[in-house]
């Protein structure tokens, strides 16, 4: 059985935009042959001109529906982990539609803007909407909130998977693409209508260690209490007196049933004073958490749990065309020296003759199983497999 859609990557590691460009689209010309690619998608280093490039993409394709965003880090299987280079995904499909779009994270009430540009995409096809795969900016504004009201957009009928835009650490400033527009506070998507073969997985490779409690006051995105005590006290009571919060210790977070959500990090912000804790996505009441650990070693595994589950969830009777991946910018700064590994970890569990395209995030989006809406995570490793 053939794919249901054609999939290639290109990737350039040239800082010159024009000449990147060009060797973008020689790439594409050797994989697509005189195929004409209906849509694409570019992970670009935050320091890229991607006016320069889209309007170079469009001149050759002059109908493409693209989206992109600035990254943390950039990997393929044509060149490996990259920084401020350029990886453009090209899709081709006789049957599949794909429409990109552009929400403003900044409009006062943003789930009347997913809706409405939800529903215009969705109006741009005939058949059934299958899959969302969404690039946002969470340095202004929320994560989670962005990823809620997408899914609501969609009644929870359509998996949304994607990431956060970076920029290298800076926490400065980050660009989302849609066709030839450049914005900085915005979400960009790309809407697959049809039948469209896929399967996702993620993972952390977090240890949970200590005891489970039970958040009992918070408000978004700032925990105040676990147990009726400080969130603070949390932490010392399972790491001592000078345990604190930090990105190499988030939290696991699971439901009243003690069913797996979400990791959440805390860029060690949080106030001594009435020990409230600040995190880079929602902690909502009445949910457990534990804290996590982790090593190199570890972040690795959960990198080839991932692309386990994704690969055991394809449908055996359609061949893979893509593998799309998405960690999380933290998973980048504690690995170092080995942050290729987890491109390579990949590589062997769906196969070497497997186009692999990802970037790192500020934070993911993916549904923790199958069957579950999407959550917004952190520090964790997305596998999307597309056929």
């Amino acid at each position: 059985m053939e794919p249901k859609i054609i999939s290639c990557v290109c990737h350039s590691t040239d800082v010159d935009p024009y000449i990147a460009v060009d060797q973008l689209l020689v790439s594409s010309h050797e994989h697509l042959g005189s195929r004409i690619p209906q849509a694409a998608i570019l992970f670009a280093g935050v320091e890229v001109d991607l006016h320069t490039v889209s309007n170079g993409l469009f001149t050759q394709w002059p109908d493409l529906q693209l989206i992109g965003c600035s990254t943390d880090g950039e990997f393929s299987s044509v060149e490996g982990f990259t920084q401020n280079s350029l990886v453009l995904v090209l899709f081709a499909s006789d049957c599949i539609d794909m429409v990109a779009g552009y929400v403003d994270n900044r409009q006062p009430d943003l789930g009347s803007e997913c809706r409405s540009k939800v529903a215009a995409a969705r109006q741009l096809s005939s058949q059934q909407a299958s899959l969302c795969i969404l690039l946002s900016d969470v340095l202004e504004g929320n994560g989670e909130s962005v990823v809620s009201n997408f899914t609501e957009a969609f009644n929870n009928q359509v998996p949304v998977i994607g990431g956060m835009a970076g920029d290298n650490w800076q926490f400065s400033r980050t660009f989302q693409l849609c066709n030839t527009d450049v914005y900085e506070h915005g979400s960009v998507f790309l809407l697959f209508a049809g039948p469209l073969q896929f399967s996702y997985g993620v993972d952390c490779g977090w240890e949970a260690v200590g005891e489970m409690g039970t958040i009992t006051r918070s408000q978004d995105n700032v925990l105040y209490e676990i147990d009726h005590q400080p969130a603070l006290n949390f932490y010392r009571d399972a790491l001592g007196k000078e345990g604190l919060p930090n990105v190499k210790l988030p939290l696991a977070v699971y439901d009243s049933h003690q069913n797996f959500r979400f990791m959440r990090t805390s860029f060690s912000r949080f106030d001594s004073g009435t020990g409230a804790v600040t995190y880079s996505g929602n902690m909502p009441e009445n949910n457990n958490v534990r804290i996590t650990v982790v090593n190199s070693d570890s972040i690795i595994s959960g990198t080839e749990n991932s692309a386990q589950k994704a690969t055991q969830n394809f449908p055996v009777s359609c061949p893979v065309s893509l593998a799309l991946c998405f960690s999380c910018g933290a998973r980048r700064a504690m690995l170092g020296k080995r942050t290729s590994e987890e491109f390579r970890c990949v590589e062997r569990t769906v196969g070497e003759d497997i186009p692999i395209a990802g970037f790192y995030t500020y934070g993911e989006f993916c549904p923790p199983d199958p069957w579950a809406e999407t959550e917004f995570h952190n520090e964790t490793f997305v596998t999307l497999l597309i056929g």
